[in-house]
């Protein structure tokens, strides 16, 4: 059942106003012209047409611009629309097409890469996409009522897939702030881990000049490739992903290039850091990737540790899981090497502790001091790698493959050996006491426990 949508007439002007706000006061912007796009930079906003409203609530990293025709439009990230007394459907560009909101409707849209999902919560929605064409050639329509959604998969290839299923309104609504979770990280943390004797520990405390460097030797330092924000205080800073302060595009890029043959050349070692999720999706926290004569090269992975986003299930993917893949040799075919996905889901705003241990041949997954996941892997490390972190490629010119981490790291250490179940569960609890155990009382002297918290650019 196709549903009709009247065309949307171009308005003189726009009221924009801060939801957030308790004033009821609009301030009146001008419809765009051809010169370019106006930015909306609020988390929560609503746009007057006529006698209605539009009310726009933002996700994670997103960005929206009142294009030249006046017209709402999805950059990228994850929104959710709510219409009232609308004469007539209010068409919203995507990257993946125009979608057309009527009165009265509540739509989720999410626009990352590749990828791109509509919901209907409430009312319907129609989308219209260049890559919805009929075999006869013309474009069809695609409908999506309450309790339905859509999703488009490898979008501008071919083919492109199209699904239907329910809509599900917790991919969407995150009532939890960025700034709810603190970690407090004490120095009784910090002599833990040195104690343990990691290859590489950076806490995001030192950075000059675009360099933080490792606590436990003057080698395998990190690099800043592209802008990162250093949020907490002083002793407490933690570094963020995903929303640069400079131009509030997607961005974050951390490197160390040379060096890790030297240490990591056996069979066994340890990722260990502690990460906040701004919302669910499909990004790299720590990625190995052998060495290329081009910075913007794609690469062959050796070690990859990232967050799973909320596609279907696959061999290769698991939704709103922790995957942990060893590949060696290190290569670009996504059928070799060994997944390992967490039995866990990972939560969003908070802070976790994540842990991924290869001990032999076996390859082990952490969550907050649990065991979650097993597999088995009998290879070594591969040569030549170099690491990344923040993302999995780091390919200019095609984007969708980058596989972004969007949120927040902190106290990210590298081990040349597999750390103990007890050595985790201790490093854990050390920041997470539970109550009455010998960690609670190291926790509870720390000076650091009541400091401040910064502001966050994630919304």
């Amino acid at each position: 059942m196709a549903l009709a949508c009247q065309l949307f007439t171009k308005p003189d002007e726009l009221n924009v106003r801060n939801s957030f706000s308790s004033s009821k006061k609009s301030t009146a912007i001008g419809v765009p012209n051809s010169i370019g796009p106006v930015p909306v930079l609020l988390p929560q906003f609503i746009i007057q047409v006529g006698h209605g409203e539009v009310q726009f609530q933002l996700e994670g990293p997103a960005s929206i611009m009142l294009a030249a025709e006046g017209l709402p439009s999805l950059q990228y990230g994850k929104i959710t629309v709510t219409t009232t007394g609308l004469s007539q459907a209010i068409p919203i560009e995507t990257p993946f097409g125009r979608i057309y909101v009527p009165s009265d409707s509540e739509i989720g849209i999410n626009a990352f890469g590749s990828t791109g999902a509509v919901h209907a919560f409430a009312g319907s929605a129609v989308v219209e996409s260049p890559w919805l064409v009929s075999r006869d050639g013309n474009l069809k329509r695609l409908s999506i009522f309450a309790g339905e959604s859509a999703s488009l998969e490898n979008i501008s290839e071919e083919p492109t897939v199209v699904r239907k299923g329910s809509s599900n309104r917790s991919l969407f609504a995150q009532e939890i702030s960025m700034e709810t979770d603190f970690l407090s990280v004490g120095p009784a943390y910090v002599k833990e881990i040195k104690r343990a004797a990691p290859v590489a520990y950076w806490r995001f405390e030192n950075e000059q000049q675009g360099i933080t460097r490792n606590e436990m030797a003057d080698r395998l330092h990190l690099r800043m490739e592209e802008a990162v924000r250093w949020v907490g205080p002083k002793g407490n800073l933690a570094v963020e992903f995903g929303i640069t302060e400079q131009d509030k595009t997607p961005g974050g890029l951390l490197t160390c290039r040379t060096g890790w043959d030297q240490v990591l050349h056996d069979d066994s070692y340890t990722l260990e850091m502690w990460a906040k999720p701004s919302h669910l999706h499909l990004g790299s926290m720590l990625s190995f990737v052998s060495k290329g004569a081009g910075v913007f090269e794609n690469r062959g992975h050796g070690i990859l540790f990232e967050l799973c986003g909320p596609v279907w299930p696959t061999p290769w993917h698991a939704p709103g899981r922790i995957c942990f893949l060893h590949r060696s040799p290190s290569g670009s075919d996504y059928k070799k090497g060994t997944y390992c996905f967490s039995d866990a889901k990972y939560q969003l705003r908070r802070w976790q502790h994540f842990v991924a241990v290869k001990d032999k041949q076996q390859m082990q997954i952490f969550l907050d001091g649990q065991l979650v996941a097993n597999a088995k892997d009998k290879t070594p490390v591969a040569e030549d790698l170099m690491l990344i972190i923040g993302l999995i490629h780091f390919r200019a010119e095609t984007p969708k493959e980058t596989r972004r981490f969007v949120g927040q790291m902190d106290e990210i250490a590298v081990y040349d050996r597999p750390l103990t179940e007890q050595e985790i569960r201790r490093h854990y609890q050390l920041l997470r006491p539970s109550k009455d155990s010998p960690e609670a009382n190291e926790a509870a002297s720390s000076d650091l426990s009541s400091l401040p918290v910064a502001r966050s650019l994630i919304y």
